[in-house]
């Protein structure tokens, strides 16, 4: 059977214009790790903090260096932290984590391919802010947001 190829359910918009594409870690790592962190060599290779790639022109945008935290907000109204890796490896505009951190999956949508009911957990638009310092953040905007958040976590202008 074939059939058209869909639309996104979930386009970027103005309030979410980052893409966050998920997928495999390492070739180490499986699923949640249910299993593979059973094998010491795996788990002494394997990151134990959940991370993101971006690109470095969206990086060197909003000041953010290797291993800075940012704080990534979903259109399903989730937000995660991570710790960042810069990498030309993935397009401006889109971020990458691996499907191996509660982290990554908490953030995409709970929409089902209609003939397998698998969930969608490829992707989702988010919009992130670094994480300065505690109780300090910095909006994907790149405007200071302590003590100046609207109802959605934005800056308000």
């Amino acid at each position: 059977m074939f059939e058209e190829p869909r639309e996104n359910p979930l386009p970027l918009t103005e309030e979410y214009p980052y893409m966050l594409n998920t997928g495999r870690g390492s070739v180490g790592q499986w699923h949640t790790q249910s299993r593979t962190r059973e094998v010491q060599f795996i788990e002494d290779a394997v990151a134990r903090e959940a991370y993101l790639y971006m690109h470095p022109a969206d990086a060197r945008a909003k000041g953010i260096c290797e291993n800075d935290k940012v704080m990534v907000h979903s259109a399903n109204g989730q937000e995660a932290g991570f710790c960042v890796r810069i990498s030309d490896q993935v397009g401006e505009g889109e971020l990458y984590a691996p499907i191996h951190y509660i982290e990554c999956n908490k953030l995409t949508p709970s929409i089902y391919d209609p003939y397998s009911k698998e969930p969608s957990y490829k992707s989702t638009p988010v919009w992130f802010e670094k994480e300065d310092g505690p109780g300090e953040k910095t909006s994907e905007r790149g405007a200071d947001t302590t003590g100046s958040k609207g109802g959605n976590g934005h800056v308000q202008d």
